[in-house]
């Protein structure tokens, strides 16, 4: 398919300027995190199976928790 585009019928006032693709228009949402968290999660010794035979697994070996907040109140998360 092909679109046409005439801009003599386009008013002034909403003609915008044409981006070419090779312009940065925006700044990089990500950058490289070079500073870390000094934390290394150590797993605990627990059998779920001995407390509770039931189970269908393990629910102690997940590893890690994470929470997420807004604490800056710029409704990001």
């Amino acid at each position: 398919k092909k679109l046409t585009i005439t801009y003599s019928k386009t008013p002034s006032k909403q003609q915008k300027k044409l981006i070419s693709a090779k312009e940065d228009r925006v700044e990089p949402l990500f950058v490289k995190n070079l500073v870390t968290i000094p934390y290394k999660h150590q797993e605990n010794v627990f059998d779920d199976f001995f407390r509770e035979r039931l189970l269908p697994k393990r629910l102690s070996m997940n590893g890690p928790g994470i929470a997420t907040a807004d604490v800056n109140n710029d409704g990001l998360y």
